[in-house]
């Protein structure tokens, strides 16, 4: 379901965020050269391997810059990753989910998922590294990476909101007259407006 971000409690914007494009950052955030969206939500729209990134609007610049520079440095609970050794000896490194009554789904990277048997895991083990790789902002460049932390930390733009606003006062007669002095005098004799099929031809 697309829901909208809630607004932040400020929105005043990190000064390193001038000159971003909201925009341009949503593209790359959808875009095949980040990879984004292949792991993270934003707004509902994404996948769900990593961590819903929707709420990235009440952080702070320093903490999400740290977090896409080294992913490792805090690890989401709820998005570990495991190395998991199978029963033929051979093994991979993902996130698990999906679990029903037989099996797992693990996902090896963006877009690699793998549908594994219980039967066939010997055992998993929890790694202190992220599935995200480090050196996104490197990949990125700085203008596309402000770009995209515009979009992550940054509502959307939108037209001002000035609040309800009070009528103007009524005009005065001597107001208007002022108002219309000068305009065309009104014709003397005013014609009827012709009924419909009065004119040459019945039309």
């Amino acid at each position: 379901m697309n829901r909208p971000r809630p607004p932040p409690a400020t929105l005043e914007a990190a000064p390193e965020l001038t000159g971003g494009n909201w925009g341009r950052g949503r593209r790359i955030f959808f875009s095949e050269e980040a990879l984004c969206s292949k792991c993270h939500v934003v707004d509902g729209q994404g996948n769900t391997v990593g961590p819903d990134l929707s709420n990235l609007i009440h952080r702070d610049y320093a903490s999400v810059l740290r977090d896409i520079r080294d992913p490792s440095i805090v690890l989401n609970p709820d998005h570990l990753s495991f190395e998991i050794t199978l029963t033929d000896g051979d093994s991979l490194t993902g996130t698990v989910g999906g679990a029903d009554a037989t099996g797992y789904l693990i996902t090896e990277g963006p877009g690699v998922q793998t549908r594994l048997l219980k039967s066939k895991v010997k055992s998993m083990r929890p790694l202190e590294t992220s599935l995200m790789p480090a050196g996104l902002d490197q990949v990125l460049g700085a203008d596309k990476l402000r770009d995209l932390l515009t979009f992550l930390l940054t509502p959307p733009p939108r037209m001002p909101e000035y609040g309800p606003l009070d009528p103007p006062p009524a005009r005065t007669r001597e107001a208007f007259q002022e108002l219309v002095a000068g305009s065309p005098a009104p014709p003397a004799v005013w014609r009827p407006r012709r009924p419909q099929g009065s004119w040459p031809g019945g039309t």
